[in-house]
């Protein structure tokens, strides 16, 4: 990978991220274009101190569930997303994505749209769960 195309943590990105940002501004020339968006998928407990550090750089933002892992946590991570939105003037959208991917219905729908082709080519994809009060991880 090429530089800024590969990190060993989360912390490395962020910084390789706030000096492109104030190299660029500095010289006035684009070097590297960055990233739109990010996905938070990482240890449970790492999710709000990745989004607050996160948030200030205006990308869009997917964190898995679950958001946070205490109500202090997930205050912060609020306080933080307003704060910044506020700030940058940004329209960046904020999301959390419950994970599916290991689930048994899931792995059979993959199965038969991307390998067995069963409905043709897809060209695009909605899918919504149903949540109910007998739901575990709501």
């Amino acid at each position: 990978p090429l530089e800024g195309q590969s990190f060993t943590s989360w912390e490395d990105f962020i910084s390789y991220e706030v000096n492109r940002r104030e190299l660029e501004r500095l010289t006035g020339t684009v070097t590297d274009p960055g990233i739109d968006a990010v996905f938070v998928c990482l240890l449970d407990e790492l999710h709000a101190t990745v989004v607050q550090a996160v948030a200030p750089l205006g990308l869009h933002i997917l964190c898995e569930k679950p958001l946070a892992t205490r109500l202090s946590d997930l205050l912060c991570i609020y306080g933080t997303l307003l704060k910044s939105l506020e700030m940058l003037q940004t329209e960046a959208i904020f999301a959390v994505g419950l994970v599916l991917r290991h689930s048994l219905p899931q792995v059979m729908l993959r199965k038969l749209v991307r390998e067995d082709r069963a409905v043709g080519d897809v060209i695009s994809v909605e899918h919504t769960e149903a949540v109910g009060w007998k739901h575990f991880e709501h």
